[in-house]
C-alpha cells in the first residue's frame, strides 16, 4: 500500500521554521544595532507568542514516530538512536564548531550541545537558540524505546498520563507558558515540553487509526465545508496568536488549537489541507531543519555585515533580507552537511 504523502505538513514545517527566526530577529538579535526603533520595536511585542511554535514541532514529530513505530520496516533501538544522531548531529556539531572558531563562544557549552545535553537537566545553559534539539532527540529515544520494548496497548494510557503531567508541569509553574529551565531540581522544563508534545503526536497517530474505519452518515460537501472552516479559522487563530499580538494568558490553547488543524491536514478532507498538499512543499520542508539550526549563524553573520549599514534603518527591508539570508544559509548548509553526512552514515549501514 502506498503511504500518504504529508506535504502539507511538510509547508508548516518550513512556514513555521521562517516564524522562528522571524521571531529570533526580532527578540535576540538586532536590538543592539538598530536602537529604539518604533516599528521595530511593535513587530517585537506582536510576535512574542511565537516562541510556542515548538511546541507545533513537538506534535509533528511524535505523529512522524508513530508512523514510524507502526511501519512494518521498523528497525532496532541502536540502529534507531543512530539515524537520529545521523539527522540531527551534523549540522548542530557543525553550528557549534563554526560558533566556537569564528565567533569566539565557549567551548564547554558547545560540547553539550553537540552531545545532546542541553536543555536537559544536565547542562546549566538552558538557553539559546538551539535548545530544542536535546530534548527532542532524547523524547524520541525515550518513546521508540518504550514502543519496542513493551508491546502492550496499555501504554498508551501511560503516554497520556505523560503528557498531561508534563503539560501541567509547564503550565502551572510558569503561569501558563512553557519554559526550559531545571524546577525542583529534577525536572527540566524544556524536556518535559519534548515528552508531552511528542507523546500527544504519538496519541493523535493512535486516535487517527482507531478512528479511521467509522464512517459518519453526512453530505461529503457538507462534510467539506466544516472541516475546510476548521482549518481556515484555526490558521487564522494561529496566525494572529504567534505573528499578530493576539493575547490569551494560557499558552496551552496553542497546543488545542494546533492539534484541531494538524488532524485536519493528516486527514486531507478540507479545502486548505488539499491546497497545500504540493510536493514543492515536501522540497522547502526538507530545509527546515537546516535553517533552524543555523539561524544563529546567520545572525552572528549579519551582526558584522548588515546589521552595521544604513539599511539597518528601514526595518521591514533589514527584516526581509535578515530573512532571506538565514533561509539561504539553511538550504546552502542542508546540501552541504546535512544530506551529505546523512547519506554517507546511511551508507556505513546506519540504516
Amino acid at each position: 500500500m502506498e503511504k500518504v504523502k504529508y506535504h502539507n505538513i511538510e509547508f508548516l514545517r518550513f512556514v513555521f521554521s521562517i516564524i522562528i527566526v522571524y521571531l529570533h530577529i526580532l527578540h535576540s538579535n538586532i536590538l543592539p544595532y538598530i536602537g529604539m526603533n518604533n516599528d521595530y520595536l511593535v513587530l517585537r511585542e506582536l510576535s512574542r507568542n511565537a516562541a510556542y511554535i515548538v511546541e507545533c514541532f513537538f506534535i509533528i514529530s511524535g505523529y512522524f514516530l508513530y508512523k514510524n513505530l507502526n511501519d512494518s520496516n521498523n528497525i532496532s533501538i541502536t540502529k534507531f538512536i543512530l539515524k537520529k544522531i545521523a539527522r540531527l548531529g551534523p549540522v548542530l556539531i557543525f553550528s557549534c564548531i563554526i560558533g566556537v572558531i569564528f565567533f569566539h563562544q565557549s567551548i564547554y557549552p558547545a560540547l553539550f550541545n553537540s552531545l545532546f545535553l542541553q536543555c536537559i537537566g544536565l547542562s546549566l545553559d538552558y538557553r539559546g537558540i538551539n535548545w530544542y534539539i536535546s530534548p527532542l532527540f532524547w523524547a524520541l529515544i525515550f518513546y521508540y524505546s518504550l514502543f519496542k520494548l513493551f508491546d502492550n496497548k496499555k501504554l498508551y494510557i501511560f503516554v497520556g498520563c505523560i503528557c498531561y503531567v508534563f503539560y501541567l508541569a509547564n503550565i502551572n509553574y510558569c503561569d501558563g507558558r512553557f519554559a526550559r529551565e531545571t524546577v525542583y531540581g529534577i525536572i527540566n522544563l524544556g524536556l518535559a515540553r519534548a515528552l508531552a508534545g511528542i507523546g500527544l503526536g504519538i496519541l493523535i497517530g493512535k486516535g487517527i487509526d482507531e478512528f479511521s474505519g467509522i464512517t459518519f452518515r453526512i453530505n461529503k460537501k457538507i462534510k467539506f465545508l466544516i472541516i475546510s472552516f476548521i482549518e481556515i479559522s484555526s490558521t487564522i487563530f494561529l496566525i494572529k496568536y504567534f505573528l499578530l499580538g493576539l493575547k490569551y494568558k494560557n499558552a496551552f490553547i496553542v497546543v488545542i488549537i494546533f492539534s484541531i488543524l494538524f488532524i485536519c491536514f493528516i486527514n486531507q478532507c478540507g479545502a486548505l489541507s488539499k491546497l497545500l498538499n504540493l510536493r514543492i512543499f515536501s522540497k522547502l520542508g526538507k530545509y527546515s531543519y537546516s535553517i533552524y539550526v543555523m539561524q544563529q549563524i546567520s545572525f552572528w553573520i549579519m551582526q558584522k555585515s548588515l546589521w552595521k549599514m544604513s539599511i539597518i534603518n528601514n526595518t521591514v527591508m533589514c527584516i526581509i533580507i535578515s530573512l532571506f539570508f538565514s533561509i539561504f544559509l539553511g538550504i546552502i548548509t542542508y546540501y552541504i552537511i546535512e544530506k551529505s553526512f546523512y547519506n554517507f552514515l546511511l551508507n556505513r549501514n546506519v540504516n
